[in-house]
């Protein structure tokens, strides 16, 4: 499941934003302008993946990590945490599609609602394991669910900006 979702989420989004660029490109030329020369960008399908297949293993790797280091007594395995972070991209899918209309105040809500979506499964999931933890410190455990959802605004964010 996770690795279908990410797999089609690097096309959805590779291919769409260089269809935003076209469009983009093309509303921007002047109308006497008949060569209409424009190139697929390739390099869009490797950094999507490489940012999305790092994004979906490394946190998870980290955060399954940082739960077993502070001894969390509710924890999940470390195939069910990246299963999480897979699962969690899954409304960045239909988001990227819409993210071809290029409104960038629009844009600037689809990224919100889906900060906010997948953001909130995390948060839904991880809560339980961080107040497991036997410190129980509140501090600490707000701390890592606002960076799980600070790094994942980030991947929205960071989505936005380089491809669309």
């Amino acid at each position: 499941g996770p690795l279908w979702i990410s797999i089609t989420l690097v096309f959805a989004t590779a291919i769409c934003g260089n269809i935003a660029n076209y469009v983009k490109d093309m509303a921007t030329m002047s109308p006497n302008i008949t060569n209409t020369d424009w190139h697929y960008d390739y390099t869009k399908v490797g950094l999507a993946a490489s940012t999305i297949f790092t994004y979906v293993l490394a946190v998870p790797v980290c955060l399954w990590f940082l739960f077993w280091f502070r001894g969390c007594t509710a924890n999940y395995s470390l195939l069910e945490t990246i299963c999480v972070y897979g699962y969690s991209l899954s409304i960045y899918v239909p988001i990227s599609i819409l993210w071809v209309i290029n409104i960038r105040s629009f844009q600037l809500i689809l990224l919100s609602i889906g900060a906010i979506l997948s953001g909130s499964v995390l948060v839904l999931v991880f809560a339980p394991v961080v107040h497991s933890d036997p410190s129980k410190t509140i501090k600490t455990s707000y701390l890592i669910l606002i960076i799980i959802i600070l790094m994942h605004a980030f991947l929205a964010f960071a989505f936005l900006e380089y491809f669309f």
